[in-house]
């Protein structure tokens, strides 16, 4: 449905794009050109079982000069999980997950709270923002940009609150723990 979607927008705006569905992690079938620009956001991170795999892929897809481009919500914000209530702020996940795989039963998504599924178990990987960083620096990829901000895009976490522009923060009196981050990575030199 959201490749649909795109597609129609691409017509309607006369952008030509191509949109593919795929495994991010196993691109190998489905692309053999290379782009200026790969592009990911918002709780991908969690759902990549092998961040190496993911980062050799973008890598390859990079022409020299591209970049790579990711928002995302920081890892250190994901250790409160949804345990944490207001300004209580509980530890309910290990930081250093070494990749680990955690699942929980759980009703309701960010994008309808009161959803009730019929199989409810959630499961995601632990990644610490160094892993994740390393992985793209083992494949040459350089830093352009990285920014850790105290804001995200909807209230994921029970402890944030609406900041009326748009953006969900923790309270005023709370503040100082990052909640996403921005990271831009270049290509140099050959494709690899």
């Amino acid at each position: 449905v959201a490749i649909e979607a795109a597609e129609h927008l691409s017509e309607e705006t006369e952008v030509a794009a191509r949109f593919v569905c795929a495994d991010v992690t196993d691109l190998d079938a489905e692309f053999s050109e290379s782009f200026d620009i790969v592009f990911s956001s918002w709780g991908v991170v969690g759902w990549i079982p092998d961040l190496d795999r993911w980062a050799r892929n973008i890598a390859r897809l990079l022409a020299p000069g591209g970049s790579f481009c990711l928002a995302e919500f920081h890892p250190q914000a994901y250790v409160f999980g949804d345990r944490s209530e207001g300004q209580n702020l509980a530890i309910a996940y290990p930081y250093f997950g070494n990749g680990s795989f955690d699942c929980e039963q759980e009703q309701g998504c960010y994008a309808d709270p009161a959803a009730v599924f019929e199989h409810p178990e959630r499961c995601w990987w632990t990644h610490t923002m160094a892993e994740l960083l390393t992985a793209f620096a083992d494949r040459d990829l350089q830093i352009e940009r990285f920014e850790e901000l105290p804001h995200c895009p909807y209230g994921v976490f029970p402890f944030t609150v609406d900041d009326g522009q748009g953006m969900w923060r923790l309270a005023a009196d709370r503040e100082g723990l990052p909640l996403s981050f921005v990271l831009r990575l270049g290509r140099r030199g050959t494709s690899g």
